[in-house]
């Protein structure tokens, strides 16, 4: 009997399992999404996308290297309930520190996490989110990248150079600056003052640091964007990059096979890049995304997505404009968010029934200033503009001037945006100076 319930308990946690992940299965891959608590209706469509994430990893990899047909087939796991993920993680990545995807070489599996973490209201009416599509398609063209080097010992910087070059020509294959916020936050890290204008392409590559902690990480991927993009520029780059060396080739053979050997061009041509770099965004958390002509700006319920200017706002007078349409149930937390100048900031919340004017400081958090009634159904469009005067403030929203206030801040602090567990779209928002004419 005991034995005849041990079975039963068995074969029903298998059932459970099996009715908790969803299977899709491409071309080239097989997706595993580990749903959790998701029903299958909001499961089901992230699963095919996820799917033709990684079915697209493939087609753009295979446009950069040869893939062999031999070895595993390729598996992304996509995990919803970050446990499932982090156990994972701690036995089968090769970092120390906690991401948000890692391969798995010997198995060729990705791990991926379902990130951020966004409600099944949000999940419904967005799909996939932009941040875990990337990460597919990066763990997926490391896997294959370490797939095309074969016995070759490739570094896991030329690995991580090519998964970058794959995942650009995916998202933004022109290399834009200011059309993908995620792109752009990498990039940020390699403009001055961040980093030493001075730095030496030749003396980094010679001694690679490896990656510290979270940040440390980000900054690393960041210099290997833009020697992807440095390299791109060379027919058969990152064939190049895999290739064996030659007998006797120095610890820079990989790069000087894509780059050739004049260290002094490399250096100018490096240098010439970087000024070039012109990002509009720095992404503090997803998810921040450009669809159609429209971006897309949704947290999750425990942390606000947050994006920056790049760029300080010009001298005042200034205006913040955009198109907005904000769907909301719970969470009535868009924010538009000015002059951070390292003490206390302002923030606008658009809400429900209310328009509020806040100040925040760390020690107080947010302080009403000013708020003014007013009916805004969720869904509803409408035009947003904030004008910054040398000593006042004006919210005019259609049109109609709301909230007028006084001030004597210098008003040349970041300015950034955030949201909650709600779906805001954004028409080219922007900061100009008030003259501008509008779009």
């Amino acid at each position: 009997m005991n034995r005849t319930l041990a079975l039963a308990a068995l074969l029903g946690a298998n059932l459970v399992a099996q009715e908790s992940e969803l299977r899709r299965d491409g071309a080239h891959t097989t997706l595993l999404l580990q749903r959790g608590p998701l029903a299958e209706t909001v499961a089901g469509p992230l699963a095919d996308q996820a799917l033709a994430a990684a079915e697209l990893a493939w087609t753009t990899t295979q446009k950069l290297l040869p893939i062999s047909a031999g070895g595993p087939r390729l598996t992304v796991r996509l995990h919803a309930v970050e446990a499932e993920f982090r156990a994972a993680e701690k036995t089968g990545s090769a970092l120390t520190f906690p991401v948000e995807a890692f391969p798995v070489f010997d198995t060729a599996t990705a791990h991926v996490l379902l990130w951020p973490k966004l409600s099944a209201q949000a999940l419904e009416r967005t799909g996939l989110p932009g941040s875990t599509r990337d990460a597919i398609v990066h763990t997926v063209a490391l896997l294959l990248a370490h797939r095309a080097a074969g016995a070759v010992p490739a570094t896991t910087d030329c690995l991580e150079i090519v998964a970058a070059g794959v995942l650009v020509n995916v998202t933004n294959p022109k290399w834009q600056d200011g059309i993908d916020a995620a792109y752009d936050a990498l990039r940020w890290q390699m403009v001055p003052p961040h980093i030493d204008p001075a730095l030496n392409l030749r003396g980094w590559l010679l001694d690679p640091p490896a990656a510290r902690d979270r940040s440390h990480h980000e900054l690393l991927n960041g210099r290997r964007l833009v020697l992807a993009q440095l390299m791109s520029a060379q027919s058969g780059w990152a064939k190049k990059l895999l290739q064996k060396p030659k007998p006797k080739a120095g610890e820079l053979a990989p790069y000087e096979a894509v780059l050739g050997e004049d260290w002094g061009k490399i250096q100018t041509r490096f240098a010439r890049l970087r000024q070039e770099l012109a990002p509009r965004w720095q992404l503090s958390q997803p998810v921040f995304e450009l669809r159609g002509d429209r971006w897309l700006l949704i947290g999750d319920p425990d942390r606000h997505a947050a994006v920056y200017g790049a760029t300080p706002p010009p001298p005042v007078p200034y205006v913040f404009r955009a198109k907005v349409e904000h769907h909301f149930w719970d969470d009535v937390s868009l924010r538009l968010q000015l002059d951070w100048d390292g003490t206390s900031m302002l923030g606008l919340r658009l809400g429900d029934e209310v328009v509020v004017l806040s100040r925040w400081e760390p020690s107080k958090g947010w302080s009403e200033l000013d708020k003014r009634r007013i009916e805004l159904p969720s869904g509803r469009p409408y035009d947003l503009a904030v004008e910054v005067h040398a000593k006042e403030l004006r919210v005019i929203l259609d049109g109609t001037l709301l909230v007028t206030w006084p001030h004597d801040r210098a008003m040349r602090g970041v300015w950034s945006l955030a949201n909650g567990d709600s779906v805001a779209w954004l028409t080219d928002p922007r900061v100009e100076p008030l003259g501008a004419a509008k779009k």
